[in-house]
């Protein structure tokens, strides 16, 4: 049986057994949203009786598997949702957490915040790595190399791993700290505007399919020559202006509102940079709710850009699919297929309750596009333009925080793969 039929398979066999559940659910209790928990173990809780809502929610999941690429991996995924203030006048704030190892001697440490502070007055985004890590590159641009295709390949909580055919494999170390305060400017507390420092340090790279005496050479290889690169090392370190606008009304999985972020980056030499460079990050994401009755039906619209304004920044920093906060655009793609000194990315995700009476049990249908440029290969944006296709399933794993675990199946040209995630995608 191949990977994509297991895939498959198992989503259905998923859906039959909380059908199942939710039937006899159905029968043992009140009609109205639960958690997982209460689902499987049949928990019921008196109409009458005061529930005191946690202030913190931790889930944590055991990721446990294997690929072509990396061997057997197992470690930990989760998220949390907390409050740092009351929470009659502060927004819930959020954690991402990956820790995961290989037996190909792969280390993944990744924790994400995005943080609230008393009455949101402030708002903090951090995002902190550690990888000693592999991952195929494949040139700039869209359109390079049409002829690679991926074996099998899963994505858990941002953290890829891929088996390929026709790429370029690099094994490098990787520090990411990046930290943005931004405090509010209007009195209704939903723009924010700020400035923040970000290191990015590649090292102990090595290209591995470079051989120099025999004149076979990488894209990685070429553009970090051409533009005085070290092909071992380099770092992005930078102060940053940024705004965000944000009337959602979850961090983790919001029923409505929209979200703008927008940073301007600039890495300066005197701050450690290998070179100087801009790049600009703008981020949009819509929330449109689709029923009254059923929160859960959603139409979710993503889009982003990243572009590299001025300089050169090195060939693993500069944007690529996959490369967003969390490590889950372009679903049907691996991280790093596509990638070139300017792209833009745009996602629609129809997200539904498949439950009827207790709406433990969700779904997903998304499509995304993906453009990219290459200044060397005179390649502009939009003159390529990569789909992805899905669908996946959700369950909801803490309905006051309304964190959920998301399985999702995403189809590319000549790429397949799984994700999964605690939390929305996006």
């Amino acid at each position: 049986m191949n990977n994509t039929n297991r895939i498959i398979r198992v989503i259905v066999l998923l859906v039959v057994l909380f059908t199942g559940f939710e039937s006899y659910a159905q029968d043992t209790a009140a009609c109205s949203p639960k958690n997982l928990s209460e689902v499987l173990f049949h928990k019921r809780i008196s109409p009458t009786a005061k529930i005191k809502a946690k202030p913190t929610s931790i889930i944590l999941l055991p990721v446990i598997g294997s690929s072509p690429a990396t061997g057997f991996f197992f470690g930990v995924g989760g998220v949390a949702a907390f409050y740092v203030g009351d929470p009659k006048n502060t927004r819930m704030s959020s954690s991402n957490l990956a820790l995961q190892y290989t037996t190909k001697n792969q280390f993944i440490l990744m924790l994400k915040t995005s943080a609230y502070t008393p009455h949101n007055r402030f708002f903090l985004q951090s995002d902190i790595r550690l990888m000693i890590y592999n991952q195929p590159t494949f040139g700039l641009g869209t359109n390079a190399p049409d002829t690679a295709s991926f074996e099998y390949q899963v994505n858990i909580n941002g953290s890829n791993t891929n088996g390929s055919i026709g790429a370029q494999p690099i094994s490098y170390n990787f520090i990411k700290l990046h930290q943005v305060i931004s405090k509010t400017i209007n009195p209704s507390n939903t723009l924010f505007f700020g400035g923040g420092y970000h290191l990015d340090h590649h090292y102990s790279i090595q290209d591995d399919s470079l051989n120099v005496s025999e004149k076979k050479y990488t894209s990685h290889y070429i553009y970090s020559k051409y533009y005085g690169f070290d092909t071992s090392k380099y770092m992005l370190s930078g102060l940053s202006a940024n705004f965000v606008v944000d009337t959602r009304d979850n961090l983790i999985n919001p029923y409505k509102g929209f979200y703008v972020n927008v940073n301007a980056r600039f890495n300066t030499t005197w701050l450690g940079s290998t070179a100087k460079s801009t790049i600009l990050w703008a981020e949009f994401r819509h929330y449109i709710s689709l029923s009254e009755k059923k929160n859960r039906h959603v139409l979710a619209i993503w889009a982003w850009a990243n572009i590299q304004l001025s300089g050169h920044a090195p060939y693993m920093d500069l944007p690529a699919i996959g490369y967003d906060s969390k490590g889950l655009s372009g679903r049907g793609y691996a991280q790093g297929r596509f990638r070139g000194e300017q792209m833009l990315y745009s996602e629609v995700e129809w997200r539904f309750p498949i439950s009827k009476c207790t709406e433990v049990l969700g779904a997903a249908i998304f499509v995304n596009l993906t453009t990219a440029s290459s200044k060397d290969n005179n390649i502009d944006l939009f003159e390529y333009i990569k789909p992805g296709i899905g669908a996946g399933l959700r369950i909801m794993l803490d309905k006051k925080s309304r964190t959920n675990l998301a399985m999702d199946y995403g189809l590319g040209k000549k790429s397949n793969g799984f994700y999964m995630t605690a939390g929305e995608v996006f």
